[in-house]
């Protein structure tokens, strides 16, 4: 089972529910020995769907609420990376913090193993924009 695109725009619409979205988590990574592989099936519409802030903290708070694993939120991050449908703007302030908060949780082997309090350690960085 594949990882739908379309299933994670809907999320961000609140057009279905985190259950769904984590149905298909669980079956979109195949590992093989030391090689990892991802089915992702693109969004059938061809449209490009924004990244705001808001999504970002939604993903966050249900990692926070215990609906999402932090390994989860890793492998968002990447589809979200790798996703020709899903676009932010990096030339705005809030599409650098995107960015950075998606590259940080898509790189535990560089920039550490993403824990709880490192995800709402980000939350509060992206509603606020405040370190803290």
């Amino acid at each position: 089972m594949s990882l739908r695109e379309e299933t994670l725009k809907k999320y961000f619409e609140g057009r279905t529910v985190m259950s769904k979205l984590c149905r298909e988590l669980n079956n979109f990574v195949e590992r093989n020995g030391n090689e990892v592989s991802y089915d992702i099936t693109d969004m059938t519409s061809g449209l490009e769907f924004k990244i705001e802030k808001k999504h970002i903290i939604m993903l966050a708070d249900s990692c926070l609420n215990n609906q999402l694993k932090t390994q989860d939120l890793t492998n968002l991050a990447l589809v979200l990376r790798v996703s020709d449908y899903f676009s932010w703007d990096n030339s705005e302030k809030d599409g650098v913090l995107i960015d950075g908060v998606l590259t940080n949780w898509g790189n535990p082997e560089i920039n550490g193993e993403l824990t709880k309090e490192y995800v709402q350690y980000c939350a509060y960085f992206l509603e606020t924009g405040e370190h803290r």
